[in-house]
């Protein structure tokens, strides 16, 4: 272990800052303080201990790790209207499990300084908002403009997906999808607006955002149904509101009725039967709110941060 780690750089009296995420490996482990410093420890092979030099001045808020590699989100930043962060890796590399895309934007925002109301901006990198690092593989998920999540039926413009995988592919586990199962061609709104994932060594799980309990009122406008997040899905008809997780008992109108209406879909390698979530409808036990999900192995080492930030 490090004596950076250790001593943490305090002065004499100092208090020591609460741990924000911790990640144990297989033969190391890393951790995230409030001020934004990472520490890595362990065995030091293919430097998963070492953050790139490139990367040296950033704060991070979130770490993870699996296997012989390392990865870990950089605090959010401003940049107008819109906030951006960026997802880092090191370590080993050997199917590009470790290597970010360059993931890029155009937007319109207000810039300060500047003499006319909007600049056109190309920002790198995305809101961040979860990401996971698996044994060969890494995914990440992000926030969206209203642009992206623009649904228009005249130029057949369906929203963008909020979120991609990269390294091996050999199973599919980075082929996050865009539709849900049985998907029909004409519902071109359609589309998973995913929340959090998780990556295993040649599998990923992923659960939606619940479906926004929203639709038409008039069907010969449009057949989207439910509406993508942050959209009514259709230029001028008449929405029917109910809140998040609960649906309109029938097209026509009517009460809004409890609705579990996220998606929970697994896919990969399905030697054992793992990516068969089939198997949750099968149980006689009831079977509580998707909230969280867990598709890693479990590694040699454990490591827990208590509810005070103490590791």
């Amino acid at each position: 272990m490090s004596k950076a780690f250790v001593d943490q750089g305090l002065q004499p009296g100092q208090e020591p800052e609460d741990f924000l995420s911790v990640c144990a490996a297989t033969s190391h482990s890393c951790a995230v303080r409030e001020t934004g410093f990472i520490y890595c420890w362990g065995l030091n092979k293919n430097n998963r201990l070492t953050v790139p030099t490139a990367y040296a001045t950033q704060l991070w808020t979130a770490v993870k790790c699996k296997g012989a590699f390392s990865c870990a989100m950089v605090r959010p930043r401003q940049v107008g209207e819109y906030k951006r962060s960026a997802v880092r890796c090191w370590g080993h590399n050997s199917v590009g499990q470790a290597t970010v895309p360059r993931f890029s934007r155009q937007v319109l925002t207000p810039v300060n300084d500047s003499s006319v109301p909007k600049v056109s901006l190309l920002l790198y990198d995305r809101e961040f908002r979860y990401f996971d690092a698996g044994e060969y593989h890494t995914c990440a998920l992000w926030g969206q403009t209203a642009d992206e999540q623009e649904c228009n039926f005249d130029n057949q413009k369906a929203p963008a997906l909020n979120g991609d995988c990269w390294g091996e592919e050999t199973y599919g586990q980075s082929y996050l999808p865009l539709r849900p199962l049985n998907h029909q061609a004409a519902r071109l709104c359609d589309v998973m607006q995913w929340k959090t994932i998780s990556t295993g060594s040649y599998h990923t799980c992923a659960i939606t955002h619940d479906d926004s309990g929203e639709f038409c009122a008039t069907e010969n406008q449009c057949t989207e149904y439910p509406a993508p997040l942050g959209t009514n899905g259709c230029d001028g008809c008449p929405i029917i509101r109910c809140p998040r997780g609960v649906r309109q008992k029938s097209q026509g109108g009517g009460n809004c009725v409890p609705d579990r209406t996220n998606h929970l879909r697994c896919f990969g390698l399905s030697s054992d039967g793992q990516v068969d979530s089939v198997v949750l409808s099968k149980s006689s036990r009831p079977t509580p709110s998707l909230a969280a999900v867990s598709a890693a192995a479990l590694s040699f080492a454990l490591c827990l941060v208590t509810g005070r930030g103490v590791l």
